[in-house]
């Protein structure tokens, strides 16, 4: 990274820097921390584009909350009405950034003539946009939210769909990747398991898009993937620099606590409580949703979830606006909130995530599908 300072540096005393996000809290949230840390820790100014579609009131109020020295764009409301009305958010969200790039032009070209543009970083959804830059001669830099190992996995997809023709699934044997431990097909990423649908042809269109950024930051750090990290310096995954600029954890920005989760669980013993969330595009099925009810009435463990509106067709459901109708907590069993009052509380669809991880009577959590 002290590269890509002095590079701009000699441009411009006072560089400025364009990103862009995909859509989703959990993309927007590790972005806006690597432009804080563009503009606290190296000086430089930043305009963030956003897009309008799958936006949200908790995301909007997010970049509300932005210091005056980050400008944000909202990129506007690009049709996605000729897609199926069952496709995936992976499908969705690489459509949209394909079809943004006249409207991403436009911004960069502005801000280009009047702020002197010395790099853009889009976020791993928007390779598409890279060539802007190229046309605009500005440097260019992809923004990984994820893992050292899933870049990895991106960069070899390419090949890897070239010379198989069976389902992953089926391969006889592991994908060994320099610095990665042995991954089955089977446990490849939800996109590229089925090689007939959308979301592969997409998620393939992406990792193909890579090769064009001049590198890459990814939010993660090298003690966490040493020997991953260790690959990618030896230059084993590919001619870009991969920098590991991570971890980036949200700051607290004035989270509100609507429900009362914090004084809640100040009444609590240390380490007692599980924290269970699904991310903020993360859709469960309705079954799934009353499972896990079961699972920790019966378990009796101290809980506090976050529940949001289930779908049994789409996955991800809530990047599509999914329950602005219906209350989450009807989907629950009958009297489960009376029955675990003692050792539970439900929050319907959002709560102060920050301050509940760093609270002393947390001991665990369940978020966007991982157990920790």
């Amino acid at each position: 990274m002290a590269m890509v300072k002095g590079e701009v540096q000699n441009r411009n005393q006072q560089p400025h820097v364009a990103f862009l996000s995909s859509p989703g809290m959990g993309h927007v949230i590790p972005m806006v921390e690597l432009v804080k840390w563009f503009v606290d820790q190296h000086g430089f100014s930043a305009t963030l584009l956003t897009f309008s579609n799958f936006s949200s009131p908790t995301q909007s109020d997010f970049l509300a909350s932005l210091p005056p020295s980050i400008s944000s764009v909202s990129i506007p409301l690009i049709s996605l009405d000729d897609l199926p009305p069952n496709s995936n958010i992976v499908t969705c969200l690489c459509v949209l950034a394909n079809r943004s790039v006249p409207q991403v032009r436009s911004v960069l070209q502005s801000l280009h003539k009047s702020n002197k543009l010395v790099a853009f970083v889009p976020d791993f959804f928007c390779p598409d946009t890279i060539p802007i830059a190229k046309e605009l001669s500005i440097p260019h830099f992809l923004f990984v939210t994820t893992n050292l190992a899933f870049h990895a996995f991106m960069l070899h997809l390419p090949h890897l769909d070239e010379t198989t023709t069976c389902q992953y699934r089926d391969l006889p044997e592991p994908l060994h990747l320099p610095g990665c431990v042995p991954l089955w097909g089977k446990d490849f990423i939800d996109p590229a398991r089925d090689r007939t649908s959308e979301d592969y042809k997409w998620i393939l269109h992406l990792a193909k898009g890579y090769v064009n950024a001049e590198g890459f930051l990814l939010n993660t750090f090298e003690n966490m993937e040493p020997e991953t990290a260790k690959a990618f310096g030896d230059g084993k995954h590919g001619p870009q620099p991969a920098y590991a600029v991570g971890p980036f954890v949200r700051s607290d920005m004035g989270e509100t606590d609507e429900f009362g989760c914090l004084p809640w669980l100040d009444k609590q013993l240390d380490s007692s409580v599980l924290f269970i969330s699904f991310g903020s595009g993360g859709t469960l099925r309705i079954e799934q949703i009353r499972e896990i009810a079961f699972g920790l009435e019966e378990s009796g463990q101290r809980f506090l979830w976050v529940v949001r509106t289930p779908s049994d067709t789409v996955k991800n459901g809530t990047f599509f606006g999914l329950g602005k109708q219906d209350s989450p907590i009807s989907y629950l069993p009958g009297g489960f909130i009376e029955r675990t009052k003692e050792v539970g509380m439900v929050v319907p669809s959002w709560a102060p995530q920050v301050k509940i991880l760093n609270h002393k009577a947390t001991g665990g959590y369940t978020v966007a599908g991982t157990q920790h």
